[in-house]
């Protein structure tokens, strides 16, 4: 996962340069990061330590404010209150709950604030019409995601240039 994260990394910074620190592409390349930051924090292999837990959930919640701050600046609310809960559903299936507990605070006044709703962590029993539903990528799945990510970004550049 750690080198799939250096590869979103650099897809988002090709795309911030690219297209603009407040363009629809830009906020989703940070919310991917965020995301995978939320599965590496939840990695026992990657995380040995309770500092490296906290410091990647604080991370995955700044890449989602940032996600979130870009879509409202777009006046995309939809946007904003989907990357919101989708991060927020994803930290609620940590398996830390106390490192998760401040970024949840944060990421959930922001999404009281952007859609007039308090955030309910969704159940997931089996007769819940509201299960989150989760999927599990492997590492080297998401090394290959995240590398054609960046050479769609290099490719797209070099058309461009053209």
């Amino acid at each position: 996962l750690e080198e799939a994260a250096e590869q979103l990394e650099l897809a988002r910074e090709i795309r911030r340069e690219k297209h603009g620190e407040r363009s629809a592409a830009f906020a989703t390349a940070s919310f991917n990061l965020a995301t995978v930051t939320l599965r590496r924090a939840d990695d026992s292999a990657a995380c040995r330590t309770d500092e490296q837990r906290a410091a990647l959930m604080k991370r995955a919640s700044e890449l989602s404010l940032e996600a979130v701050a870009i879509d409202l600046a777009r006046r995309d609310n939809d946007a904003a209150a989907t990357h919101l809960e989708a991060t927020l559903d994803l930290m609620a299936q940590c398996a830390d709950a106390e490192a998760t507990a401040g970024p949840v605070k944060v990421l959930a006044a922001r999404y009281l604030e952007v859609t007039g709703e308090e955030w309910v962590e969704a159940e997931d029993d089996e007769g819940s019409d509201h299960a989150v539903c989760t999927v599990r990528v492997s590492p080297t799945w998401a090394v290959s995601a995240a590398r054609w990510q960046t050479e769609h970004c290099f490719h797209l550049d070099r058309e461009q240039r053209r």
